[in-house]
């Protein structure tokens, strides 16, 4: 998979867990750069 996908994976509205699915070939550098983590 050439794309990376970044969606939304909770439901509108107030929550105290939000979550975001990615995948593709640069997902573990966006997860870094949503979570403002160096390591996961």
């Amino acid at each position: 998979m050439s794309d990376t996908i970044a969606a939304i994976a909770t439901a509108h509205g107030v929550g105290s867990i939000s979550i975001v699915r990615l995948s593709g070939e640069r997902a573990l550098e966006f997860a870094l750069k949503l979570s403002h983590k160096t390591k996961l």
